[in-house]
């Protein structure tokens, strides 16, 4: 039976953000530059910073957390 894998943020191997990047996109945000600028910058999809942005993703690194 094969064993469970824990995939998730910089263990996942296919990722493509860094602390350092998850770090600078929250300064770019905070600076004004809006989701889709920043998604092109970091090589991601506008999705992926909306969810780092508001805590749906890498919660554990930026100490944001979703609503509700």
């Amino acid at each position: 039976m094969p064993t469970q894998r824990d995939h998730h943020g910089k263990k996942n191997p296919n990722r493509v953000l860094t602390i350092r990047l998850i770090k600078r996109a929250l300064d770019l945000h905070e600076n004004g530059m809006g989701y889709g600028k920043i998604a092109k910058y970091l090589g991601v999809t506008k999705s992926c910073v909306q969810m780092l942005l508001t805590g749906r993703s890498w919660s554990h690194v930026t100490g944001l957390r979703p609503p509700g």
